[in-house]
């Protein structure tokens, strides 16, 4: 895949996963019988790599990815991008687990990326635990360590009930792949972190 090409993918892959991770959470706050089964399927997935929960990787390509287009689909290894929709759906649905409040919330501003919703996690908890394990996930290199960051911090929202867009983290995860771009998400991450911070503070005074 060509940089502009890996540029100008994750829009799309943002709205693929997002309208996947909505619609599956009003099924599930709807009460829906099967969308409890899937979202429980999902969570087992929830810190491990595809090869690792094949049942789980089964149900995201089968159940949820079939829009996918086709140059994003791998016959071995998963591409950037069915990695970033794996891990960006099963950390949602642990992320929602027994919550009846969204969440996933969409926004067209970045306004509920990861670092945004990490920042006010940690005005709510404490700021140097967050940030190491923020500043741990930003200098994640591999898929795997990343799950292992994002897990942990899914695991602390889930318990401050603090939301934020799934579509975007998939869209992120992506651009963190490719040296192009990988930059532009941790600046925008560090700043959303300060921001979210900063103004989650201000809120509580």
């Amino acid at each position: 895949m060509s940089t502009q090409e890996a540029l100008e993918s994750p829009p799309r892959l943002a709205s693929i996963v997002g309208a996947s991770v909505m619609a599956m959470q009003s099924r599930l706050l709807n009460d829906v019988p099967s969308a409890r089964g899937l979202t429980a399927t999902l969570r087992r997935g929830a810190g491990r790599l595809p090869q690792e929960a094949p049942e789980v990787w089964s149900t995201v390509t089968e159940e949820i990815l079939r829009d996918f287009p086709e140059k994003w689909l791998r016959t071995d290894a998963p591409s950037p991008q069915e990695l970033a929709a794996y891990t960006a759906l099963v950390h949602w649905a642990s992320h929602q687990q027994s919550i009846r409040k969204p969440m996933h919330i969409h926004s067209d501003d970045y306004r509920r990326d990861f670092g945004r919703a990490a920042g006010e996690l940690a005005a709510r908890r404490s700021l140097e635990t967050v940030k190491r394990r923020f500043d741990a996930l930003m200098l994640s290199r591999t898929a795997g360590s990343r799950l292992q960051h994002i897990r942990s911090l899914t695991q602390l929202l889930r318990s401050e009930e603090i939301p934020l867009d799934y579509g975007v983290l998939a869209q992120d995860l992506t651009d963190l792949s490719y040296p192009a771009s990988r930059g532009n998400v941790l600046l925008r991450w560090g700043r959303s972190f300060n921001s979210g911070y900063f103004y989650s503070t201000r809120s509580n005074a």
